[in-house]
């Protein structure tokens, strides 16, 4: 059980850092968000803290990794764009 929660906090840590990092930009803030909120969600003893700990951490991973789905997805278009001569694409239609 505790690798599982171990996978589930190393895969949530370094989105929760990397927002908070932009978020307050300074590094020990930033440390020092991920440490309370990831440890909250681990140890904490009281339901309604553990939810709202859990609650904030997927919110963040959720709106982290979406922005990082468009961000790669449009990158991915203006580098079709460049790469694809425009006669393959009009002898393709």
């Amino acid at each position: 059980m505790w690798i599982l929660v171990a996978a589930g906090m190393a895969y949530s840590a370094i989105t929760v850092y990397e927002w908070a990092s932009i978020a307050f930009k300074y590094w020990a803030k930033a440390f020092g968000f991920v440490v309370l909120v990831e440890g909250v969600a681990i140890f904490a003893h009281t339901p309604q803290i553990f939810y709202a700990a859990l609650t904030i951490l997927v919110a963040i991973n959720a709106i982290a990794t979406a922005y990082t789905l468009v961000s790669d997805r449009e990158e991915k278009r203006e580098i079709l764009k460049v790469s694809v001569p425009s006669e393959a694409i009009e002898s393709f239609y």
